[in-house]
């Protein structure tokens, strides 16, 4: 004897039923368990992403400084050595 998963109709047009099994109860508890985790991790991301572009921001900020200070002291070394 061979288990379907619905149950047969006893006419043509009827939709099968689909039948519940001790397995189904399962897997949609572990499905649950999963899509709490889901959302767990893909709130994590989100603050994630969002402090990656804020240090971005801030090494773009520091980058930015850093160059125009190296410029300042280029330009200060190259004035002393004219002025000898």
């Amino acid at each position: 004897m061979i288990n379907l998963p619905f149950k047969l109709g006893s006419s043509p047009s009827e939709q099968p039923q689909p039948i519940e099994y001790e397995g189904g109860t399962i897997l949609k508890e572990e499905m649950e368990i999963i899509k709490l985790k889901n959302e767990g991790l893909s709130n994590n991301l989100q603050s994630l992403k969002q402090e990656c572009a804020g240090l971005r921001r801030d090494n773009k900020e520091k980058t930015r400084m850093h160059q125009e200070l190296f410029r300042k002291l280029r330009e200060e070394r190259n004035h002393c050595f004219r002025l000898k």
